[in-house]
């Protein structure tokens, strides 16, 4: 167990590498967001994150273990079929394809460590556009394959999930919270990070330049949506307004030429920057941005990204989710107009 790390220049890939080592770190003073954004630009840190706030309120209804296996069960369902590739064009629970998937599972179980039956469920559930049912499998057994699930979806070699504890928490509610983390941490084979309330009874990383790079805890206004990081070439799950954006551009033909989630870099030296939306021929990129996007590092941050795709000549337009989930026709007829601008005057150009 550790205490991570808030300074002027970005942690480096080894520093980040040497933090995801670490079974459990805690982080009592940095934003989340901010940590993030840092690991998922690094250069060469293979990890997927799972974030979950959890408010203190919640623990009367379920302890924290509960409420990060549903964020697990979300992620194994809103990621599929990327951990079953060779079910990608099946569609819908009808029976032949639910036979078709069922013989894909006990093939794919016979030649890797997943375990057979959780593959199977997780699968029908996922085809039948369900979350993953765990009430019959033991808590180890969900944990531990959810994070083989998720990971095989990614490519990647770790699942850091954040966990940040909101509200007003007791003494008592400190120490289970913190047992559940251990937990998790242990047989899950998960990496765990807390945010949040401070406490005294948990290991921490020693404080270094790393931690003084972080940028301290900006708290929200209201709570945080669970948050995964996405995955290349589709709208993030997680995200309401990027999964229904998608579902009206899918419909038109001059939204081809779209990429979702894709990672950019000016050179090699340079940070890598993930767009939410990019069409790569037009240089348009769409971002869709969240109540987190209020917070203070968030916002500085969003400006010195826009900056970057800016000088590389593209242009960088910004919605917020409500825009997008209340008021889509303007966004798309926008969207629509500047793309046909775009190529009009490419056509020009030649």
């Amino acid at each position: 167990m550790s205490t991570g790390p808030c300074c002027d220049a970005a942690p480096t890939s080894s520093q980040i590498e040497a933090l995801l080592r670490e079974p459990l770190v805690r982080w009592p003073e940095a934003s989340p967001v901010a940590v993030r954004e840092i690991v998922e630009s690094a250069d060469g840190v293979s990890a997927a994150i799972l974030a979950v706030a959890v408010d203190a309120a919640s623990l009367e209804r379920r302890d924290l273990t509960e409420q990060v296996m549903a964020a697990l069960s979300k992620a194994v369902a809103s990621t599929y079929p990327a951990w079953l590739p060779e079910a990608e064009h099946l569609a819908g629970p009808g029976g032949a394809g639910l036979a078709a998937v069922r013989a894909i599972c006990e093939r794919v179980a016979g030649s890797t460590d997943l375990f057979g039956p959780f593959l199977l469920a997780a699968a029908e559930a996922s085809l039948c556009g369900r979350r993953v049912g765990v009430a019959e499998f033991a808590r180890e057994m969900v944990v531990r394959q959810a994070r083989k699930l998720i990971l095989r979806a990614y490519g990647y070699g770790r699942l850091v999930v954040m966990i940040e504890l909101t509200g007003i928490w007791s003494a008592a509610q400190i120490e289970v919270a913190e047992a559940n983390a251990l937990w998790l941490a242990g047989p899950g084979e998960l990496t765990v990070w807390l945010f949040g309330t401070p406490t005294s009874c948990m290991t921490r990383v020693p404080r270094s330049s790393l931690y003084d790079r972080m940028p301290a805890s900006d708290p929200p206004a209201m709570p945080r949506a669970a948050y995964l990081t996405p995955l290349r070439g589709r709208p993030n799950a997680f995200s309401r307004a990027e999964t229904q954006l998608e579902a009206h551009l899918s419909r038109l033909p001059w939204a081809t030429g779209r990429a979702w989630n894709q990672t950019w870099s000016s050179g090699v030296l340079a940070n890598s920057i993930r767009v939410d939306l990019v069409w790569s021929r037009e240089k348009c990129v769409v971002e869709l941005d969240g109540p987190d996007h209020l917070n203070t590092d968030k916002y500085a941050a969003d400006r010195v990204r826009d900056r970057a795709l800016q000088r590389e000549g593209f242009m960088v337009l910004r919605y917020t989710n409500d825009e997008v989930l209340g008021d889509v026709a303007r966004v798309l007829d926008e969207l629509e107009r500047f793309l046909q601008e775009r190529r009009r005057f490419r056509v020009e150009e030649t």
